[in-house]
């Protein structure tokens, strides 16, 4: 889960912000990346400010709900096993909670995962890699299929969408960028273009 209130971004709508991160984290968890087997979204001026979806693997499922309307900030990641569950209760603990049932009820164990904030090591891996080490864990065609995930999400929603809903981009609008916002630039033949 990964909610909040509002969107920094004036080119990407919370949606494309937040939801790379948690299929991110499942490719990471699962080894392979679900394909998208349902979703809901609430849109607002043609981008999607609310997107709960359901990705299914080989044995496995992943829940994402992602939202810039939500009044509580909240980032966590929960995996539901046979035994147990596991949670990392927000991105900022430096420790996963494992309950298991017990004879007496929930089991509770605390391990600890001190170490440095996720972003900060990808980008150090990174410049790394750069100064010829190892490859990032990530891959670029890995980055791609999260892409491809989360546009199938959300032309899930569109495709299966109720007419009376007045939120939705119109038909012949783009269903994945939404509205093409002029940003900062030059102008050229009437339009915009990066600089």
């Amino acid at each position: 889960m990964r909610v909040g209130w509002g969107n920094r971004h004036e080119d990407a709508d919370p949606v494309w912000v937040l939801a790379p991160h948690d299929l991110a984290i499942g490719l990471e968890i699962f080894g392979a990346l679900g394909q998208p087997e349902a979703a809901v979204a609430q849109w607002r001026q043609g981008g999607a400010i609310h997107l709960s979806g359901v990705l299914r693997g080989d044995g496995w499922w992943q829940t994402l709900e992602v939202s810039g309307r939500s009044t509580e900030r909240k980032r966590s990641v929960e995996l539901f096993c046979d035994d147990g569950v596991a949670v990392l209760g927000d991105g900022w603990d430096e420790h996963v909670t494992i309950y298991r049932d017990d004879a007496d009820g929930v089991r509770e164990e605390r391990i600890e995962t001190p170490g440095e904030l996720p972003l900060l090591a990808e980008l150090r891996a990174f410049v790394e890699h750069l100064e010829g080490g190892p490859p990032p864990r990530s891959s670029a065609a890995e980055g791609a299929a999260i892409v491809t995930a989360i546009a199938a999400l959300r032309l899930w929603r569109r495709d299966r969408r109720d007419e009376l809903d007045p939120h939705l981009p119109a038909r012949g609008a783009d269903p994945i960028l939404g509205p093409q916002r002029p940003r900062p630039g030059r102008r050229h033949g009437g339009g915009f273009r990066r600089r």
